[in-house]
């Protein structure tokens, strides 16, 4: 009895997964379908006005080198952008510090314990109130 309650639960949890991947994979393909449609729009749009501007070699010219120009840089986007990560995934100086006192104070909890380690930041912040009251 449970070995098929365990069954029917996990061809439903199957199918609704599949159902699921089918859905985004036909909106998906209807989306992209789209997009090209409108960007073949756009690019006879552009090639119509270009052509009253500069005629019909040079408005072709110009838009085969625009569109050279950012396939360029679409098959360069991945390592920008992997350029761009590894930039900001560099830790600074204070940084490094944060975690190395991070570091400290969790090997200080963990050797000590936290009621011992929270009465010594106490005494010593006590400590230094009176040494400031006292200098002033």
């Amino acid at each position: 009895m449970l070995g098929s309650a365990l069954t029917y639960t996990a061809s439903r949890l199957a199918s609704r997964a599949v159902d699921s991947v089918e859905r985004k994979i036909v909106w998906s393909g209807i989306s992209a379908i789209l997009m090209i449609a409108a960007l073949i729009f756009v690019l006879t749009a552009t090639f119509f006005y270009l052509q009253t501007q500069f005629g019909t070699l040079n408005a072709s010219m110009f838009l085969a080198g625009g569109c050279c120009a950012l396939g360029v840089l679409f098959f360069w986007m991945p390592a920008i952008l992997d350029n761009i990560e590894k930039y900001a995934d560099d830790e600074t100086t204070a940084e490094k510090l944060s975690d190395a006192l991070d570091e400290e104070a969790e090997e200080a909890v963990d050797t000590f314990g936290a009621l011992q380690v929270g009465i010594s930041a106490f005494m010593l912040g006590l400590n230094a109130a009176r040494s400031i009251k006292k200098r002033s």
